[in-house]
């Protein structure tokens, strides 16, 4: 052929396979190291994201323990603010304990409506009162509600000496249940009853032609114990 020796064609095949047989050799050497290559890269890209998965978790447990310490700081913030303001509003109600304590007595709404209720059951009545300016004020407001309640009042001043507190009513034939009492029932509803007793029993220059309301100073709160000194040797 083309007039070349069968034996430069033998040889020309035998270079083309080896050549063939080399590329082959070169395109599996390739293969190799590209599979290695990729699993390598495989593996990196496999542990970085085990790696970031990890942190991740961490940072999540990290961030879940901080909002339970949060919480917890939350929690206890609630719990002093409430035991504060309960302190405050035990404070406030002592104050204004303290400051009752200090002021005139007024009649309120209920107690002039309640007072009312001895209208037509009770004529007359004579009313002595403590000189003194905080029971004279009190007094004069009782006095409108049983006026208003159509009934006669007399004020008659107080005999030298005399002190007491609170509001006691005089008179005779109580019934049995001071509630159901037609003169101290509504005294009682209206919180002005601090006691009752026979009028005949009183001494001294005393009315007792009418039931005596008697109205003394506010209740006196002794704070601490009475000083008794030793006895004398």
């Amino acid at each position: 052929m083309w007039g070349l020796t069968l034996q430069f064609w033998q040889t020309v095949v035998l270079w083309a396979n080896v050549i063939a047989l080399a590329g082959a050799v070169l395109t599996g050497a390739a293969l190799f190291v590209s599979a290695w290559v990729s699993s390598n890269i495989a593996d990196v890209i496999q542990q970085d994201a085990d790696k970031r998965i990890t942190e991740a978790r961490t940072r999540g447990d990290e961030a879940r323990a901080d909002a339970a310490k949060a919480n917890q700081r939350a929690s206890e913030a609630a719990e002093r603010a409430a035991s504060l303001e309960k302190q405050a509003a035990e404070l406030r109600l002592a104050l204004e304990r303290e400051t009752a304590k200090r002021q005139a007595r007024t009649l309120k709404k209920e107690q002039f409506d309640a007072l009312q209720a001895l209208k037509g059951k009770v004529s007359k009545i004579n009313v002595m009162y403590e000189s003194a300016v905080e029971p004279s004020l009190f007094a004069s407001q009782i006095i409108d509600a049983l006026m208003y309640a159509g009934i006669d009042v007399k004020m008659y001043p107080t005999p030298p000496g005399m002190a007491w507190t609170g509001n006691m009513i005089y008179w005779t034939n109580f019934a049995d249940d001071p509630r159901e009492d037609p003169l101290i029932g509504p005294f009682i509803k209206a919180d002005l009853y601090g006691g009752h007793g026979e009028i005949n029993a009183l001494l001294g220059p005393i009315p007792k032609d009418a039931p005596l309301l008697m109205i003394g100073e506010r209740y006196a709160e002794m704070k601490g114990g009475v000083y008794i000194p030793p006895a004398k040797k």
